[in-house]
């Protein structure tokens, strides 16, 4: 999967934030920290492998974001979650374009591409947020797109990128049910039988007998 844009608009009237460049060191994130819901633990909640920036955490240390992707069934899909919600912390741009009326197109995309040549952009973005630009007598006149860039590196994938999932703790005890053995039937008249068992050797346990006719016999 790549990151491409299902439209581009190189019609950008204005910028918000100027210049649009990613966000401060101070904003970032260098390491992901998520929970994912781990079959393997019950369905409980469990810690996913970080996903971290060794470079950049041995050099200012750790600033973590806490995550939780609990409808992930898996330790490799919460990765790949964790994967783009790293990009989304770091990314190139972030900027507020407002757009003539061909802006319109992004509505309702998640994926689009900008070109804003002032700032050599042209690159693929999230859209974090959409609102028309209304005029004078509410005459439509444009749009107000927030985004920040995504890019190709965010969507590829490959096994070295799995992490170490979380060991399943699986404890064993002694104090399962016993399974009974099969009580011998005498069919004594009607609808009237005679079983026969061994005791359980549980005073808390008590037989119940399920039958249903199969075969007459003489």
């Amino acid at each position: 999967m790549t990151a491409i844009g299902a439209m581009t608009i190189n019609e950008v009237r204005s910028l918000e934030n100027y210049p649009p460049v990613g966000r401060d060191v101070m904003t970032t994130a260098n390491t992901i920290r998520a929970t994912f819901l781990d079959i393997n633990q019950d369905y409980q909640a469990s810690d996913a492998d970080p996903w971290a920036d060794e470079a950049d955490v041995s050099e200012r240390g750790e600033e973590a974001k806490d995550v939780q992707f609990n409808m992930a069934p898996s330790h490799s899909q919460a990765r790949r979650l964790m994967k783009l919600e790293w990009f989304r912390a770091n990314p190139n741009w972030v900027g507020t374009f407002n757009t003539n009326l061909m802006g319109l197109a992004a509505f309702g995309e998640r994926l689009i591409g900008i070109q804003y040549p002032l700032f050599g952009i042209n690159s693929v973005f999230e859209v974090l947020d959409f609102k028309f630009i209304l005029g004078e007598g509410g005459i439509l006149q444009g749009a107000t797109i927030q985004v920040q860039s995504m890019t190709d590196t965010a969507y590829q994938w490959d096994t070295s990128q799995e992490g170490t999932a979380p060991v399943s703790d699986e404890t064993t005890s002694d104090d399962d049910l016993p399974v009974p053995d099969a009580p011998d039937v005498l069919i004594i008249a009607g609808p009237a039988a005679e079983l026969s068992f061994p005791p359980t050797g549980n005073i808390l346990l008590n037989y119940m007998v399920r039958w249903k006719k199969t075969a007459d016999t003489e």
